[in-house]
């Protein structure tokens, strides 16, 4: 079978694929300087592109820490609560998410976890933690083991609970696909940006102490 020769590009089309790697290289950079550095003064590199970045760069706009903040606290607690109401996590119990976060996680740390380790990673309290675990171990989705350190367990998933992660990953991924669209990479792109102000939220909060 005889391939399709491949169509010459114009010169135009040419010119606008090069202005479109400037831009994608302008806004990486500027994505970059937002979103990590958070600098008082732009980074040199952002000079090269100050004729496309001028009209945001120059901008009057006022930036108010406290209400971004604000809005980013709020928009992640949307996010949560209306994950936590999706069927697929309401109809297996009240704490259904929370269990799922905290199964689905262990499952991915073989051969297993502290129970301060999962409260490291799922971000609440070990007491919370604790709760869950004891929950998720009465339903044989878990075992526990003495761990080294004084009062703390090792915690591992059994084939139960290794099945019921992937019953519903089974039942969650085409969920995530038909608001994903055809783009899957702007969950990637989200989970960069949550793991960048995870780790900006971390030095802060070191630094306060």
């Amino acid at each position: 079978m005889q391939s399709e020769p491949s169509k010459e590009l114009s010169d135009r089309e040419i010119e606008l694929l090069q202005e479109l790697r400037v831009m994608q290289d302008a806004l990486g950079v500027t994505l970059d300087y937002i979103q990590t550095e958070l600098q008082p003064t732009p980074p040199a590199n952002i000079a090269r592109y100050r004729n496309l970045l001028e009209p945001a760069l120059d901008s009057e706009i006022s930036f108010d820490p406290i209400r971004e903040f604000l809005d980013i606290v709020t928009s992640m607690a949307r996010f949560l609560s209306n994950s936590t109401a999706m069927e697929i996590f309401r109809r297996r119990g009240a704490s259904g998410f929370a269990d799922w976060v905290a199964l689905a996680t262990i499952s991915t740390h073989p051969p297993g976890l502290t129970d301060r380790q999962l409260t490291r990673f799922i971000g609440t309290s070990l007491k919370r933690t604790r709760r869950l675990v004891d929950g998720l171990s009465s339903t044989g989705m878990i075992v526990l083991s003495p761990g080294e350190e004084a009062e703390t367990s090792i915690v591992e998933v059994t084939p139960a609970g290794q099945a019921r992660v992937e019953e519903i990953a089974s039942e969650l991924l085409p969920i995530l696909k038909s608001f994903l669209g055809k783009d899957p990479s702007q969950l990637l792109f989200c989970v960069s940006l949550v793991r960048r102000l995870s780790r900006i939220h971390d030095r802060a909060s070191r630094h306060s102490r």
